[in-house]
């Protein structure tokens, strides 16, 4: 798992305040004959707060997580966190937080969720790839609500 190191003097000036939303690893989705391993991610269930790198001071459009499962090792391990934010586009290579539409239309307080490498965007489907299994698959963007940025250590370190 990545570890920041920080000095003291850095500490001292960091907010804890970005929340980090609970995460718990989901039953697989089979995509393309491959299952895919997916999370479920508590929009409403704040577990704690990341502090917040200088990168990220003064944006609202932040939030932590933990990785859960191993389908992106070793990129991400289980249990490493990762900063993520929303409204801005992904390009190709970025890993993502894919926000799949549910059936259950009743539960507003989770989502299913992927976190993948986007290989693809099209009008019709989104590829992405995941690295244990390696599989890339494609799915369909009317199954898609929304698409959020990992954002890369190197950039918060910048």
């Amino acid at each position: 798992a990545k570890v920041l190191q920080y000095s003291d003097t850095a500490l001292a000036t960091m907010v804890r305040d970005v929340p980090v939303f609970a995460t718990i690893l989901a039953v697989s989705q089979i995509y393309e004959n491959q299952a895919i391993e997916q999370i479920t991610l508590g929009k409403n269930e704040v577990i704690g707060h990341f502090q917040r790198p200088s990168a990220l001071n003064g944006r609202d459009n932040v939030y932590g997580l933990y990785i859960q499962g191993g389908s992106m090792s070793p990129r991400f391990e289980h249990g490493e966190s990762a900063f993520v934010e929303r409204d801005k586009p992904a390009r190709i290579g970025d890993e993502v937080v894919i926000y799949m539409r549910r059936p259950e239309a009743d539960d507003e307080g989770t989502s299913s969720v992927m976190i993948k490498r986007l290989v693809r965007l099209t009008a019709d489907y989104i590829e992405l790839q995941q690295f244990t299994p390696a599989v890339t698959f494609k799915v369909e963007r009317s199954r898609v609500l929304r698409i959020d940025r990992v954002i890369p250590w190197a950039e918060l370190l910048a």
